[in-house]
């Protein structure tokens, strides 16, 4: 039995060093180690209950239990009321054993010992836990190790509350930024979203009234002049088409914000002659569209999408190119590259003139000062591959512009 001197400084050294400890498991195992394994005890073990088991689980020991380093050999749980441990636990109150042949709550757990001490660990008058401790000689334990294992029993209890109650409060700190890293990513994304829709308010009044005045235009000189009709009918088509294709292309973007995905193997063949008659719809030119599966695979994607991306890219071509129809040499290819699976569409038109380079992150963005497109489609390709999990990516040169879609 050590002196009470040299317990005392143990304790006081073990106080100190729970500063540095973080975890309960430091705590528990700063216990056993440096502290019991000096006191002169064969063994040691600190149980801690698990409100979700709803057992005591060893979490440190001393001596045969711990071979080495941090590891308990064979681990038990003991439930509460169970063996002299459990009861101590459910009492809330020490027991010193001399004799365990004679107590048949005894529960052996490496091998058999003659006496047993357990004192509980206590938060607010509730056990958290138990130190308990056993030895192979009858009547070891003394009124003077039930004191220093009380005080030891006191100082680990708080200081477990305390870094449980510490690791509480950095999982909700750490809960906290995440929500508000969220909420910051949430009103960006809204201010965003408002800028577009200011955006789009502002461009689509003016493109949408541009035709329409034409088209009132168009009628006042008719009122005046009905014998011109045959002139001025195609600008009125020329004018309705124009707003057919603004008003499904806003149609289209606010469609893909509340459609679910429906993946599934995409037909191409269908997929290229419904665009295209859905192009036509609104051109009078007529688009050939070549097809080529370089890839050797299927892409299974959104066809409602896939068809959104390829009605844009075959009008961008037909009404941007630049060329009459027979001369615009239109193809779609699906192939891998080092990036995944893409599916390219390209044209032989003009391309972009120098300076109005496609910024496909704009909602509205035109290919020239003189286009007379809204600028809206491109926008469009983008939050749709975005919903796909796709990357969607233009290349334009004097030789033609390339759409794709690179699958990640």
């Amino acid at each position: 039995m050590p002196e009470t001197r040299r317990a005392l400084a143990l304790i006081q050294r073990y106080t100190l060093s729970l500063t540095q400890a973080k975890t309960v498991d430091q705590v528990c195992w700063e216990l056993t180690k440096n502290v019991i394994a000096n006191l002169g005890f064969e063994d040691c073990v600190v149980y801690l209950f698990d409100p979700v088991k709803q057992v005591l689980v060893q979490k440190a020991a001393h001596g045969p239990k711990n071979p080495i380093s941090l590891d308990i050999l064979n681990p038990i749980t003991i439930k509460p009321g169970e063996g002299i441990v459990g009861s101590v636990f459910l009492s809330g109150k020490h027991e010193v054993v001399s004799d365990t042949s004679l107590d048949k709550r005894y529960i052996v757990d490496d091998q058999s010992r003659m006496s047993e001490i357990t004192v509980p660990l206590l938060s607010r008058g509730k056990a958290i836990g138990v130190i308990d401790s056993e030895h192979p000689k009858k009547n070891f334990y003394t009124d003077e190790h039930l004191s220093i294992l009380s005080t030891l029993a006191s100082i680990t209890s708080n200081k477990i509350v305390e870094t449980r109650a510490f690791s509480q409060l950095e999982e909700l700190n750490e809960a906290l930024h995440t929500k508000q890293d969220d909420l910051i990513g949430k009103n960006k994304e809204l201010e965003a979203l408002n800028q577009q829709m200011d955006e789009m308010v502002y461009r689509l009044s003016h493109d949408i009234r541009s035709p329409i005045v034409s088209i009132i235009s168009l009628i006042n000189v008719l009122e005046i002049s009905p014998d011109k009709i045959e002139d001025l009918l195609p600008h009125a088509k020329n004018n309705l088409i124009k707003m057919d294709w603004i008003l499904r292309n806003i149609y289209y973007y606010s469609d893909s914000l509340r459609r679910s995905l429906n993946i599934e193997e995409i037909n191409f063949e269908d997929l290229l002659e419904s665009a295209m008659n859905t192009v036509h719809e609104v051109s009078d030119k007529v688009a050939n569209v070549q097809f080529e599966n370089r890839s050797g695979q299927a892409l299974f994607s959104d066809a409602w999408a896939i068809h959104i991306f390829l009605v844009n890219a075959i009008h961008n071509a037909l009404t941007f190119g630049g060329k009459p129809a027979d001369d615009l040499q239109l193809k779609l290819e699906l192939l891998r590259n080092d990036q995944g699976l893409v599916l390219r569409f390209s044209d032989n038109g003009l391309g972009f003139i120098k300076g109005f380079e496609p910024r496909e992150h704009e909602m509205f963005r035109r290919g020239s000062v003189d286009s007379q497109g809204a600028g809206f489609g491109f926008f469009l390709c983008r939050t749709l591959a975005k919903k796909i999990r796709a990357e969607f990516s233009i290349e334009t040169s004097e030789n033609g512009v390339v759409l794709q879609y690179v699958f990640l």
